[in-house]
């Protein structure tokens, strides 16, 4: 799971990195329902709500979606049109909040 998902959960939720990284790795596992973590894994996230689990969840699947989108668009700038696929461009695109920003930015580069 990314850094930046992991440090998104601590600033925004209050917990420590190391919570936050182990908490990431239990979302990951579809047996883990929210319920069973808001019972029995509270030692991990700091005792969170089910809503403020909820949330990260659904953020964290967010974010790994645009990810993939990104760098499904990088393969295609890079074979497509290899003079634009800089590291300043990739940093742009990884800038990105959400899929219509992402969107908007990698038209112009991708054949119609």
């Amino acid at each position: 799971m990314s850094s930046l998902i992991s440090s998104w959960v601590s600033q925004n939720f209050n917990i420590n990195s190391i919570q936050s990284q182990k908490l990431l790795k239990l979302l990951e596992d579809d047996a883990n329902t929210i319920p069973f973590l808001c019972r029995y894994r509270k030692e991990i996230h700091g005792g969170l709500s089910g809503e403020d689990l909820r949330k990260i969840k659904k953020e964290v699947k967010r974010r790994l979606e645009l990810q993939n989108k990104i760098e499904m668009f990088w393969s295609r700038i890079q074979k497509e049109n290899p003079t634009q696929a800089t590291q300043f461009f990739y940093k742009m695109m990884s800038a990105c909040e959400n899929l219509s920003d992402l969107e908007t930015l990698v038209e112009p580069y991708l054949p119609s």
